[in-house]
C-alpha cells in the first residue's frame, strides 16, 4: 500500500501572498526526493485545511506563534538574527537581508542558549557560568544591542530559558545543580527555585503549563498561576514504549534518551520536543554479537554489535543504535505523550523510513504559520521539517520537506514572515539561508505533492571563525558526521549519536565484549591509559580501532585515527562546572571528613584511585561480574575468574557520570560504597559514608 504525501500546508502560499512575499518558481533550490509517492486526494486535504485553518492575517494574538516561549542557540527576530556563539564566546548580532554580520558582543562562561523577548531585550545563557545576561535594545540599527547586558543571578550552569506568554516572568533551568528558578523580569530577582528530579536540558513555557525535559528522555510538566511565583509540579511525563518516528515498533526494551530541543507549537497548544530513542539490547543479544564476530556471515542489518544484535520485534527497524523521536506534550491529563501524528515516508512499502536520514537531533523551531516545526539534525547535515499543528490524517506523511545545510546545524530560525529559514551550521560556523516561498507557492492548492521536497540554500554567510586547529577539526567531523562507513556500519550513526558534546547516554549496551555502560570522555581521557572497562589497550588510539570494529566500521586511516585523537584529546566541549564545589574551591568540614576517609588505609580508596582523580592502571575485581559478563567470556576461552575484573576508572566528574559500574548497576555513590568488596567502604557508618560521598562529588 503506498503512502500519501500531505498537503496540509497549501493555504499557506495564499497566506505568504498576502504578506507581500515574492514566491517565485526558485527551481534550482529545490528537488523532490527520489521515488515520490502517488498523491491521492490532496486537492480534497487542501480544501479542507484552509477551511479550518486561519490566514496570518485573521490570527489574533493568543493563537500567534511566541518564540521567547523557549531558548535555543540561534533567535530571529525584527530583522536580525542572534547567535549565542559559545566557541567563540559571543553573541553574534546578523541582519537577516541580505545576511550580514554587524556586531559581535563578548561573553565570557560558554554562551549557548537565547531568547529575544517581545520588547526586544535579548536574554543569553553562559552555561559555565551563573547569570544570565539581559542585553537591551540600542535603537541603532547598526548596532541593535547595547554592549552593556543587565545581569541576572540565577545558580550555577543555566542551560535552557523559557519567557511567559506575556514576557514578564523568566524560568531557568540549572543543569548540575537540578533545579528550576523563576525570575521576575521587571525586578531581575529570583521570585523561586525548585528542586528536579534529574538532569534538566529544555524548558518551555505553553500557554498555561511548563514543560521541562531531562537528558533521560523523559520530561515533567508544571503548572503556571498569574499569582503564584513557582510553577506548581503536576505530573511525570512518560512515553509510550519505543516509539520513534523511524518506528512504531512497540519494543519495551528501547529506551528515550537526551531531549535536547523544545517549543511550543500553539495552535495544538502543545510542546514538541526532540529526542533520541534507543535500542541498547538485551542479555541474549550478547550471545547474538559474538557469534557474529565468529561467523560475519551471521551478521544482520544491525550496526557492529550495537543496537541489540539486529533483532527486532517488528519489520521497521530499528536499523541503528539511536533513532529520532519528536514527542508531542500538551496540557491535557491523558498521558503518556506520543509521537507527533502522521506516518513516516517511505519511497517502498518495504523501504527505511525516510527520517532515518537523521541523526542528533539538536533542536525544535515553530514555523510563523504554525503548522510547521522544524528540527535540526547535527549528525546529518539537514534539518526535518514536519507537520505538526494539526492531526495528519491517518496514512498521510508526517515529513513536510527536508533543508541541507552546512555542516552540523545545531538550530533553525525563520524570517518574521516566514518566508526564510535560517540554519546555524555550527562546523561551518556559518548561516544558511533558504528562500521557503517557491516551496510555499507549490504547495498551493491547485498544486499536487508526491513527495516532501528537498530545499537547498540560497547563500551561506560566516559569522567566524574556526577555533580548532586543521586535525582536530577533521577529528571533530569524524565524531560527529553519522555519514562514514569507515566510522560505523553504512555510515548510519557516529561517535556522537551516544556521546553528545563529549558525554555519555547513561545506558549499559549489550555489545560481544558484554553489558558495557557508555563513559564519559570529555575531560577523561588524557593520562588515564589503560582504556576501556577491561583495559586492554594502553593507546587510546588502538582503543578507538576496537571501537570501530564493534560499531561495524570499516576502518579509517592513519591520518584520519590521528585527527580524531585530537579531537578527543583537545576538542571536545569543557565539562560543565561542578556544582559540588564552592567558588574559592574551599572544601566543606563533610568534605574535608570524606577526603579524610578517602586517604585512610583500611577504607582503601586512595590505594587504587590515585591522588583522587587518578587510578593505578590495573584491573580489580569488586564483585560486579554479571551473567552477560561470563556469557561473553566463554566465547572467548578467557578464564572463568576474568569476568569480573575490571579496569580501575577515573573518579572525574563522578558527581554528574551516574549510573556507575560498567554495567550502570549501581544508581548512586552510596550504591557503589555498599558493596562488599569496594575497599572498606561498606563498613563504614551511615554518616560516614554519606561525608565519602560528599567529597567524591567534588572531584
Amino acid at each position: 500500500m503506498k503512502v500519501r504525501a500531505t498537503a496540509i500546508l497549501g493555504w499557506v502560499g495564499a497566506g505568504m501572498a498576502m504578506l507581500g512575499c515574492d514566491v517565485g518558481t526558485g527551481g534550482a533550490f529545490m528537488s523532490p526526493i527520489p521515488h515520490g509517492l502517488e498523491p491521492s486526494a490532496i486537492a480534497a486535504q487542501v480544501a479542507q485545511a484552509s477551511g479550518i485553518i486561519r490566514t496570518p492575517h485573521e490570527r489574533d494574538a493568543k493563537e500567534s506563534v511566541k518564540p521567547w516561549t523557549s531558548s535555543h542557540a540561534m533567535v530571529a527576530s525584527g530583522g536580525y538574527i542572534f547567535i549565542a556563539d559559545s566557541d567563540r564566546n559571543a553573541v553574534v548580532v546578523m541582519r537577516q537581508g541580505p545576511l550580514q554580520v554587524v556586531q559581535t558582543l563578548p561573553v565570557a562562561n560558554s554562551p549557548q542558549k537565547a531568547i529575544v523577548g517581545p520588547d526586544g531585550t535579548v536574554y543569553v545563557a553562559p552555561r559555565h557560568g551563573n547569570k544570565v545576561l539581559a542585553f537591551a535594545p540600542s535603537g541603532d540599527p547598526e548596532k541593535p544591542l547595547k554592549e552593556t547586558p543587565k545581569a541576572l543571578e540565577v545558580g550555577l550552569e543555566p542551560r535552557a530559558m523559557a519567557l511567559s506568554a506575556a514576557g514578564d516572568r523568566l524560568y531557568v533551568v540549572l543543569g548540575g545543580a537540578r533545579q528550576l528558578v523563576t525570575v521576575d523580569v521587571a525586578s531581575g530577582q529570583v521570585k523561586a527555585s525548585q528542586a528536579l528530579n534529574a538532569t534538566p536540558t529544555t524548558v518551555t513555557a505553553g500557554g498555561s503549563f511548563l514543560i521541562v525535559t531531562y537528558d533521560t528522555g523523559t520530561a515533567e510538566r508544571f503548572k503556571l498561576q498569574a499569582n503564584v511565583a513557582a510553577p506548581q509540579h503536576e505530573q511525570s511525563v512518560t512515553s509510550a514504549a519505543g516509539d520513534s518516528l523511524v518506528s512504531k515498533c512497540k519494543d519495551s526494551t528501547r529506551r528515550p534518551r537526551r531531549t535536547l530541543g523544545a517549543a511550543w507549537e500553539p495552535s495544538g497548544d502543545q510542546v514538541l520536543a526532540a529526542r533520541a530513542v534507543a535500542a541498547p539490547g538485551t542479555v541474549d543479544d550478547i550471545s547474538t554479537a559474538n557469534m557474529a564476530e565468529i561467523d560475519p556471515n551471521a551478521k544482520s542489518g544491525q550496526s557492529g554489535g550495537y543496537g541489540g544484535g539486529g533483532k527486532t520485534k517488528c519489520n521497521d527497524g530499528p536499523r541503528r543504535p539511536m533513532e529520532p523521536s519528536i514527542v508531542a506534550m500538551t496540557n491535557a491529563t491523558a498521558l503518556p505523550a506520543g509521537e507527533v501524528s502522521g506516518t513516516p515516508y517511505r519511497t517502498a512499502p518495504t523501504a527505511v523510513a525516510m527520517v532515518a536520514q537523521f541523526d542528533q537531533l539538536a533542536d525544535v523551531a515553530i514555523h510563523p504559520t504554525r503548522r510547521l516545526a522544524a528540527i535540526p539534525a547535527t549528525g546529518t547535515d539537514n534539518v526535518l521539517l514536519v507537520h505538526s499543528g494539526v492531526k495528519v490524517a491517518n496514512g498521510d506523511a508526517v515529513e513536510a520537506a527536508v533543508l541541507k545545510t552546512g555542516q552540523a546545524p545545531t538550530a533553525i530560525a525563520f524570517s518574521d514572515d516566514g518566508r526564510f529559514a535560517f540554519t546555524l551550521d555550527t562546523h561551518s560556523v556559518a548561516v544558511s539561508r533558504f528562500d521557503l516561498g517557491p516551496w510555499l507557492k507549490g504547495l498551493a492548492a491547485d498544486t499536487k505533492v508526491d513527495a516532501p521536497i528537498e530545499l537547498k540554500p540560497t547563500y551561506a554567510v560566516a559569522y567566524g571563525q574556526d577555533v580548532l586547529p586543521e586535525a582536530a577539526r577533521i577529528g571533530r567531523r569524524m565524531f560527529t558526521f553519522a555519514g562514514n562507513s569507515g566510522l560505523a556500519k553504512d555510515g548510519i550513526f557516529a561517535c556522537a549519536s551516544c556521546h553528545a558534546d563529549g558525554g555519555e547516554d547513561k545506558l549499559v549496551w549489550m555489545v560481544s565484549d558484554g553489558p558495557r555502560q557508555t563513559p564519559a570522555l570529555a575531560g577523561r581521557l588524557n593520562g588515564m591509559a589503560p582504556f576501556n572497562w577491561k583495559g586492554t589497550e594502553g593507546e587510546l588510539q588502538n582503543n578507538m580501532v576496537k571501537t570501530i570494529h564493534r560499531m561495524g566500521g570499516t576502518g579509517l586511516s592513519a591520518a584520519e585515527l590521528a585527527s580524531l585523537e585530537q579531537f578527543l584529546l583537545v576538542g571536545l566541549p569543557k565539562v560543565a562546572p561542578n556544582p559540588n564545589v564552592a567558588a574559592d574551591g574551599q572544601l566543606t568540614a563533610k568534605q574535608l571528613h570524606g577526603k579524610e576517609l578517602f586517604e585512610r588505609a583500611d577504607v582503601a580508596c586512595a590505594g587504587c584511585h590515585l591522588a583522587g582523580n587518578g587510578a593505578d592502571g590495573k584491573s580489580h575485581d569488586v564483585g560486579t561480574a554479571s551473567t552477560g559478563d561470563k556469557i561473553a567470556a566463554s566465547f572467548q576461552n578467557a578464564p572463568a575468574q576474568s569476568a569480573g575484573r575490571f579496569d580501575t576508572p577515573s573518579l572525574r566528574n563522578l558527581w554528574n557520570t551516574a549510573p556507575y559500574f560498567h554495567d550502570g548497576t549501581a544508581a548512586t555513590l552510596i550504591d557503589v560504597l555498599s558493596r562488599p568488596k569496594m575497599g572498606g567502604a561498606s563498613k563504614l557508618s551511615v554518616a560516614d559514608r554519606a561525608d565519602l560521598v560528599e567529597y567524591l562529588k567534588t572531584l
